[in-house]
């Protein structure tokens, strides 16, 4: 392996990233092993029926997925990560204490909805700090950021409900949100002029060459 490129390829605003990706999935991951019970317990309603929260957050990500490109083409796509990222740790303050299943249909697609922003624009923030020859390997190693949030963030939040209360937990996420917010605001992005996409776009959400492995990954 060329040690030149593996320089440029660990830059300080890519580590930076890369950090903040795997803060994101830490924070969001890290409650649900006990939001699921918690909230069940709340509303009075089975764990089992409580499973669709989960469909309902996956259907936020669609429903916002075609507008992602518009959103990060439009505006500074750094401020669109930093205010979605906002709105997840209210949405995380909001959670214990809503009282209706209605309540919690709209809480969970708003949660969806800006989850995959944060997401979708962390994907675009590391592809502009990563130079064209390392941007695969940039990508391989950005997605295992979010895979080891996604394994920690379980691994630790089913610890936490069986040590601590929920209330632990939620502080907890919001911590790791606030400390990956940090990471991003001191995090230099230089500026990418709009090449003036549509509000509705398929671009960065939806490859078709890429259906089959996603079926595969499913």
């Amino acid at each position: 392996m060329n040690p030149d490129k593996v320089q440029v390829l660990w830059t300080p605003g890519y580590t930076k990233i890369c950090l903040a990706n795997f803060l994101l999935f830490l924070s969001q991951y890290v409650l649900l092993p006990g939001l699921t019970v918690i909230l069940a317990s709340q509303l009075e309603i089975s764990i089992f029926s409580l499973g669709y929260l989960y469909l309902l957050i996956t259907a936020g990500i669609i429903i916002s997925g075609p507008f992602y490109a518009y959103l990060v083409d439009t505006f500074k796509r750094k401020y669109v990560n930093l205010i979605s990222w906002f709105v997840l740790l209210i949405i995380t303050f909001i959670y214990p204490v809503i009282n209706t299943t209605n309540e919690l249909v709209i809480l969970a697609l708003l949660h969806g909805i800006f989850f995959g922003i944060v997401n979708m624009t962390s994907i675009t923030l590391s592809i502009d700090l990563t130079v064209s020859p390392n941007r695969n390997r940039g990508n391989v190693i950005f997605g295992w950021a979010s895979r080891l949030g996604m394994i920690l963030g379980i691994a630790l939040g089913s610890g936490l409900y069986f040590m601590e209360d929920f209330t632990f937990i939620k502080y907890t996420s919001v911590i790791l949100g606030c400390l990956g917010i940090l990471v991003i605001l001191s995090t230099r992005i230089s500026f990418r002029a709009p090449i003036g996409l549509n509000v509705f776009s398929l671009d960065r959400f939806f490859m078709p060459r890429g259906f089959l492995p996603m079926l595969s990954l499913i």
